[in-house]
């Protein structure tokens, strides 16, 4: 064996692809510049997560509480304009304008904008009835 092969191992040897990786690794870690970066992207990601989050939230359950009275309102004008008893010319032209379904349930009248509609057409439909008028 000669003196220069076993002097030094790994002395002035190319650690390969894997020991610059290493290097460059441990040169980032200790570099502001790359803290900050970091920071900066872990803080971003944060905040996007908790603005979806927030507005899935708001969208699922947060207009209902607005749209509510809104659509409470609407349904007595509605119930203004069609009259009390119920007048079903009006029921018609009120159909035929708005894109609205119209169900009249009473003793005296028994009408339906859309007669070929089935009630369970609509699950999801608002159960909201008119309020009685102060």
């Amino acid at each position: 064996m000669s003196a220069s092969a076993g002097a030094g191992a790994g002395a002035g040897v190319n650690m390969g692809p894997r020991g610059t990786a290493a290097r460059q690794w441990r040169r980032a870690r200790h570099s502001l510049r790359a803290r900050l970066t970091g920071l900066f992207l872990l803080l971003a990601l944060a905040m996007t997560l908790t603005f979806v989050a927030g507005m899935q939230g708001a969208l699922r359950f947060g207009w209902q509480d607005y749209a509510r009275p809104l659509i409470a309102d609407y349904i007595d004008s509605l119930t203004a304009q069609i009259g009390t008893p119920p007048d079903v010319s009006k029921a018609q032209a009120i159909a035929s304008r708005l894109p609205l379904r119209i169900r009249i349930d009473g003793p005296a009248v028994n009408w339906s904008s859309q007669p070929d509609a089935r009630d369970d057409e609509h699950p999801r439909r608002a159960s909201v009835r008119p309020r009685a008028h102060r």
